[in-house]
């Protein structure tokens, strides 16, 4: 799970809205899911910017 935790890290350190907008990094934490794919950005919903978070896991 190290390389999994790395690269969320990093995903992590590169978001300015972390701890509350990464549910789905924490989830695959808790249990322990090879997280194969992981992505993040923004997008726009009512005109807010909105930050998203994906992962896939197996």
């Amino acid at each position: 799970l190290n390389e999994t935790d790395d690269m969320i890290s990093r995903i992590h350190d590169a978001s300015k809205e972390t701890e509350q907008q990464l549910s789905f990094e924490l989830s695959a934490k808790v249990s322990n899911e090879v997280v194969v794919e992981a992505f993040h950005g923004y997008r726009y919903v009512d005109g807010q910017a909105s930050h998203y978070f994906a992962s896939f896991t197996k």
